[in-house]
């Protein structure tokens, strides 16, 4: 297992916990998303991409063997990653459905009236991207934001595995694109 944790969560920035959702649906430029993960699933890997309030994390993991062709799938498809429009629409109207439903559960309403009564106004519950700005958000924009926040930036790297620690920074260099790794 392979995690690139980073310093920013959805609390610093709201689009990164929409990019984690949509991360699902991209694929690198020549594969379908299906093909993408059937890809995966062939090397026994799984790719997830989280955000909590303060951290956002990429996670790779599988066996050992199928790290370096881990890192290159993720490698291709932060730097040529694509979904194509309907895709972005349904992943839009989906979010935006499940905030309309939010709205009328009684738990979340009371989960909202609790975070109100504790924080305020500005609340981990009000810190959402705008109805407007998702609505106008396109897949590169989203792909991007994932591309600097993980290749980009001093990240928190996380192996846990049989590999010494020499020959598994070798096979990570090529994804970040920074000179943090000794």
């Amino acid at each position: 297992t392979l995690e690139i944790v980073i310093d920013s969560g959805k609390l610093a920035n709201p689009k990164l916990a929409v990019m984690a959702q949509f991360m699902e649906f991209v694929a690198p430029s020549g594969m379908s998303a299906v093909e993408f993960r059937r890809e995966l699933y062939k090397r026994t890997l799984t790719l997830d991409f989280s955000c909590a309030n303060y951290t956002s994390t990429l996670r790779v993991s599988g066996l050992n063997k199928y790290l370096p062709d881990a890192v290159d799938f993720v490698t291709k498809l932060l730097n040529t990653g694509y979904a194509d429009t309907p895709t972005v629409d349904k992943f839009r109207d989906n979010i935006l459905k499940q905030r309309a439903d939010a709205k009328q559960t009684p738990a979340a309403i009371f989960s909202a009236l609790l975070n109100y009564g504790i924080y305020g106004p500005e609340n981990p519950m009000t810190l959402l991207m705008p109805e407007n700005e998702l609505r106008t958000i396109s897949a590169a924009q989203l792909i991007e934001c994932a591309r600097k926040q993980f290749m980009q930036t001093r990240p928190i790297i996380f192996y846990y595995g049989p590999a010494p620690l020499v020959s598994v920074t070798d096979i990570i260099r090529p994804l970040l694109q920074t000179d943090y790794l000794p």
